[in-house]
């Protein structure tokens, strides 16, 4: 059977924690590996409104479940480190040289950390599977279903990539935009590939020709349909946090994006937020 681990990130989301972990427990995952904790150095790394107790219990009631925090990083050690984790040619040196001179501490301990939970992972090797999870991010019921009985997935040997196209709800459940999410991998499952590593922002890439390049532009993709961004909160303080992190900026509604009615079903693991 095809092993499958999680890689979620959680910081204050006690608005989104019990429908999400929810979500995970019906994925029938192999291994769970949360981050509780901010990639942002001017932040307190953990969750201070109650997600971590939360956390604590789903691990105790769940032997699969290991919860870190946050690794944070300075520019040296992430450019010494992830060289002589993972050096194959001298301009994925250059690349990563850059990556640590331009990118935001946030973005560099985010890939970091990321990095560091997959190599803690039971089962990481070429062949195995991932995903990462973002607390408001959440899977129709079919694409559950599809990767909860992974012994019946019907993918060609050289597909190494799930897709789907991202329905952002802004404003409520009832409206959505769609092309607001271009990249149709993210947080989708990747097939594990040696030399494959992360990369900012949280990217999965792999070298090929001495170049780094997206799984869905080297191996076959499955598409799958559609999933669910929920990026409205209620609570409105907590909503201005999130793009107040590193180098995050509040997303706008572009003019060229019509919002659209949503007439369809959400997910069952939010059902009972969408009702109240």
């Amino acid at each position: 059977m095809r092993k499958i681990t999680l890689l979620a990130t959680f910081w204050n989301e006690l608005e989104w924690i019990e429908a999400s972990l929810d979500q995970m427990h019906k994925l029938n995952a192999d291994e769970i590996i949360i981050c509780d904790g901010c990639f942002d150095e001017n932040k307190y790394n953990g969750s201070e409104d109650g997600t971590s107790e939360v956390l604590r219990k789903f691990a105790e009631e769940n032997s699969n479940v290991r919860i870190i925090r946050a690794f944070r990083i300075g520019r040296l050690k992430y450019f010494i480190d992830s060289i002589l984790i993972n050096f194959f040619s001298l301009s994925h040196v250059a690349r990563t040289l850059i990556d640590a001179v331009t990118k935001s501490n946030y973005r560099l301990n985010q890939a970091y950390t990321f990095n560091k939970m997959l190599s803690m992972a039971k089962h990481n090797q070429p062949g195995d599977w991932f995903m990462t999870i973002d607390a408001d991010q959440f899977y129709n019921d079919r694409m559950i279903e599809l990767i909860s009985n992974r012994e019946n997935w019907k993918l060609s040997p050289s597909c190494h990539l799930i897709t789907a196209k991202e329905l952002t709800f802004f404003e409520d459940f009832n409206h959505y935009i769609q092309g607001h999410e271009k990249r149709t991998w993210n947080n989708m499952p990747h097939r594990i590939v040696e030399n494959g590593s992360f990369y900012p922002t949280r990217h999965y890439k792999v070298p090929v020709n001495g170049k780094l390049k997206f799984l869905v532009d080297v191996f076959d993709t499955e598409d799958v349909g559609y999933y669910f961004h929920y990026k409205f909160r209620r609570n409105v303080e907590r909503l201005a946090m999130g793009y107040e992190l590193g180098d995050r900026k509040n997303p706008e509604v572009y003019p060229d994006l019509s919002i659209n009615v949503f007439t369809g079903d959400h997910p069952a693991s939010v059902s009972k937020k969408v009702s109240e």
